[in-house]
């Protein structure tokens, strides 16, 4: 069980020197693997599948750049990457990466659940607010949604609230 937790932490250990000091030796296994399997079809020449893992930050704050992370660890964890007709590394090989991938991956998700929970802002649209009001009121024929002003849209939906956020300075401005 300790010889598991410390391969464990030594896994995060190797992912946290990855992703803050990718030119420091403690991360060389990791790049290593990089460079042998990945780095030859993924660079910022040749970038197959649109992808540079040369020059991708690791930055796993931006939501992007972990959403690239996550494919990258998904297609290596499937055994989708490297193709067939590569070198493929050898399990055990494979298996220290994605398990220090799969740490860091993971407790960077944990931080931004703790700190921006699960759920995204949602707001009721013009005409689930009018149905809310009508139910609410037991007033089925109620029509107030011509008052109310026309719903934004974020990524095509009109429900996100991330356009209606309240801007404190034009809150105090009124």
């Amino acid at each position: 069980m300790i010889w598991r937790k410390a391969s464990w932490f030594g896994g995060v250990v190797l992912m946290l020197a990855v992703v803050c000091f990718p030119h420091c030796s403690a991360a060389s296994d990791a790049r290593s693997f990089l460079a042998k399997y990945c780095f030859e079809c993924h660079d910022a020449d040749t970038k197959k599948g649109g992808l540079d893992l040369v020059s991708m930050p690791v930055e796993l704050t931006n939501h992007q750049n972990f959403a690239r992370w996550v494919k990258v660890f998904d297609r290596a964890a499937s055994g989708e990457m490297p193709p067939k007709k590569k070198p493929r590394p050898v399990a055990s090989e494979l298996a220290t990466f994605t398990n220090s991938l799969a740490a860091i991956l993971l407790k960077t998700d944990r931080e931004r659940i703790a700190a921006e929970g699960r759920a995204t802002q949602r707001r009721l649209n013009r005409y689930e607010y009018e149905d809310t009001l009508g139910d609410l009121l037991l007033l089925p024929s109620l029509e107030v949604k011509s008052f109310l002003p026309e719903d934004s849209e974020a990524n095509g939906f009109n429900k996100c609230g991330t356009p209606w956020m309240f801007r404190t300075c034009k809150w105090r401005d009124t």
